[in-house]
């Protein structure tokens, strides 16, 4: 396996969605960080920035600059790691994180699915607006 083929692969398993054919061009011809503007000194230096959640392509980055843009990107996005709005990966579970009337409501879950199936609980308790939004959303289609 040439070192296309791997790097590729590796990109892959990662969770990249996209033209690989053209990233790898793009990655391999970056000759400079797209956040610093260091130069590259090795092929190893090198970091495809892509996003975790859609999978999309994002930029060339140095080591130093990806770990340092993961961290700032988890404090910007804490509340809603998991894609879905309330809900939030935890490092032992889920979490779900609401606000409602001035009383803020935070609940763990081992699961991803108990935590939103108690979402939903919670939206029909409270008789939150969602089912509102959701219906006129469904009329404009």
């Amino acid at each position: 396996m040439g070192k296309k083929s791997y790097t590729i692969n590796n990109w892959k398993r990662r969770g990249l969605k996209d033209d690989y054919e053209k990233i790898y061009d793009i990655v391999m011809n970056t000759t400079k960080c797209d956040l610093c503007h260091k130069v590259f000194d090795t092929d190893k230096n090198r970091c495809m920035d892509h996003d975790h959640i859609t999978g999309k392509f994002r930029q060339v980055l140095c080591r130093s600059c990806n770990v340092v843009y993961k961290t700032k990107r988890v404090r910007i996005r804490k509340t809603n790691t998991s894609g879905f709005i309330n809900i939030c990966k935890e490092k032992n579970g889920w979490r779900f994180n609401r606000e409602h009337n001035g009383v803020r409501y935070r609940k763990y879950f081992k699961s991803k699915i108990d935590c939103m199936c108690y979402k939903i609980i919670f939206i029909l308790k409270y008789k939150i607006k969602y089912r509102e939004v959701i219906y006129k959303d469904v009329l404009k289609r």
